[in-house]
C-alpha cells in the first residue's frame, strides 16, 4: 500500500501531471470568467431591451398625445365654424320690401296664393 501511494504522490509531482492540473485550473477559471460575461451580457441586453420598450412606449404616447391634440384642434375648429353659422343664423335678416301690387286681382285664387305665399316668405325673413 505504501507503494501505491507513493507512486500516486509521484505522479503528482511529474510535470505532465503539474501542466494538466494547472491546464484544468486555468480552464475552469475561463469558464467560470465565461459564464459571468455571458450572464452580464444577457443583464446588459435585458436592461438595452426594457429601455427600448420604455422608448417604444413613449413615442405611442407621443403619438396617441399629437394624435389627441389634432382631434382637439379639429373639434375646436368645428366649433368655432359652428358659433360663427348660428351667429349667422341669429343676425337680423335685412329688411325686405314686397312690393304690393294694390291693382291686385285677389279674388284670382292664382295671385291670390302668390300673394300670400310673398307675404309669408317675408314674415319669416323679418322673424329671422
Amino acid at each position: 500500500m505504501l507503494a501505491a501511494e507513493s507512486r500516486a504522490h509521484n505522479i503528482q509531482d511529474e510535470p505532465d501531471v503539474q501542466g494538466a492540473y494547472a491546464t484544468y485550473y486555468r480552464t475552469q477559471t475561463a469558464v467560470q470568467t465565461a459564464q459571468a460575461r455571458f450572464e452580464d451580457a444577457t443583464a446588459a441586453r435585458r436592461a438595452a431591451e426594457d429601455r427600448a420598450r420604455r422608448i417604444i412606449d413613449v413615442d405611442g404616447k407621443q403619438t396617441a398625445v399629437r394624435e389627441a391634440q389634432q382631434s382637439l384642434a379639429d373639434a375646436e375648429a368645428e366649433v368655432a365654424r359652428l358659433e360663427r353659422e348660428r351667429d349667422d343664423l341669429r343676425a337680423p335678416a335685412p329688411a325686405v320690401n314686397v312690393d304690393v301690387d294694390l291693382d291686385l286681382d285677389l279674388d284670382d285664387p292664382e295671385i291670390s296664393e302668390d300673394f300670400a305665399m310673398q307675404q309669408a316668405i317675408a314674415e319669416s325673413l323679418r322673424n329671422r
